[in-house]
């Protein structure tokens, strides 16, 4: 069968389209209620994939740590120490770097895929509200009020996106243990490695990497209509 695009405007007609008008205020309610228990379990299954994929993020950096305090030794830089290793050790420390990449970079994947359905289900909500029962879901809090607070050390809330935060450290998480993996395949397969060159290019990415992903994680407000003005709530875009 081929797909089927439409608009907002042919919502109600593509969905409902063979229910009759007597049917159709009750129908409208029933699919209202089912997408907000659907939404509700997508949010559940994005916990339980987070906490799946979490076993083994932990396990692979528990297993190259483990691996790589094995081989450490008291004496020496610890760059230095990476760089002289044995080929076969840093041919399993490559290998359990990219382990960890590679379990990070699916659980930012799982994040992504679990909230687009998420958002999936809120947009059939926005949209079936507006039939049934008002717009209560877009209804929301104004957080430009004095009681909210952006400045992650105050103890007053705000509406950070908890999915997005997760989203932004899986994708910390990701581009961390790829580094991690670059480097290993850098000192296995380039016999003329600088440590002293390299020790700055290192000191200098990782104060870039900090700093990018400290203000992304502290842009992560879950709504993005402006919210200025002085009353307590205000209607978020939905269809």
């Amino acid at each position: 069968m081929s797909e089927q695009h439409f608009d907002d405007s042919d919502y109600i007609d593509r969905i409902f389209g063979n229910v009759s008008k007597n049917d159709a205020g009750s129908s409208l309610k029933d699919a209202l209620n089912r997408a907000h228990e659907i939404r509700k379990f997508e949010i559940g299954l994005f916990w339980t994939r987070g906490s799946y994929y979490w076993v083994f993020i932990a396990a692979s950096f528990a297993a190259y740590f483990a691996v790589a305090s094995k081989f450490l030794e008291n004496t020496g830089d610890l760059l230095d120490f990476l760089v002289n290793l044995g080929f076969m050790q840093k041919i399993v420390l490559l290998i359990l770097s990219f382990a960890c990449f590679f379990f990070c970079l699916s659980w930012l994947l799982v994040n992504k895929g679990s909230k687009f359905w998420q958002m999936n289900w809120e947009a059939h909500i926005d949209r079936l509200e507006n039939e049934t029962s008002g717009r209560m879901y877009k209804a929301i809090v104004n957080t430009h009020e004095g009681r909210f607070s952006r400045n992650p050390l105050s103890k007053k809330a705000y509406d950070y996106s908890v999915s997005s935060v997760t989203t932004l450290t899986s994708a910390m998480l990701t581009v961390l243990s790829f580094a991690l993996a670059v480097f290993h395949g850098v000192i296995l397969f380039c016999k003329d490695f600088n440590v002293c060159e390299w020790r700055n290019v290192i000191l200098l990415l990782a104060f870039v990497f900090i700093g990018y992903f400290t203000f992304a994680l502290l842009r992560c407000a879950g709504t993005k209509e402006n919210k200025g003005g002085s009353g307590k709530w205000f209607m978020r875009s939905g269809k």
